[in-house]
């Protein structure tokens, strides 16, 4: 988030400075320079204002909290219920969360061993 407002902000300052720099293309007394970079500076700040805009809109859309409201689950915790997440916990998420392969989900493998590239590690976390 922090970097997308540093982008933002450069974008609107670089929007505010784009407008004087038209002006001054625009008042050259050079007439290539007077219309071929008046054309270029402008639409160029209109580019400008378009993504700021847009940005500003993304951002929103992001970041701003929405209002739905929390939904109160009541669950039963049945015997049945617990025995299906346990089978569920090892079938697909056990091959990756544990050291053994087996329950508990303690994490702590590095997953990308058996990769033939030197890519790294990826440890999963501990899901218990």
């Amino acid at each position: 988030m922090f970097i997308n407002i540093i982008w933002f902000i450069a974008f609107v300052v670089l929007t505010v400075l784009a407008p004087r720099f038209f002006m001054k293309t625009i008042r050259s007394s050079r007439m290539p320079v007077r219309f071929g970079g008046g054309f270029f500076v402008g639409f160029l700040t209109l580019l400008l204002g378009l993504i700021s805009i847009l940005g500003i809109l993304g951002m929103l859309a992001t970041y701003m909290p929405r209002g739905s409201e929390v939904v109160e689950v009541q669950v039963a915790g049945t015997a049945e219920q617990v025995e299906r997440g346990r089978a569920l916990a090892s079938f697909s998420c056990a091959g990756c969360h544990s050291i053994d392969k087996e329950l508990p989900l303690s994490g702590g493998e590095n997953i990308l061993a058996d990769v033939p590239m030197p890519i790294g590690k990826a440890t999963p976390p501990n899901l218990t």
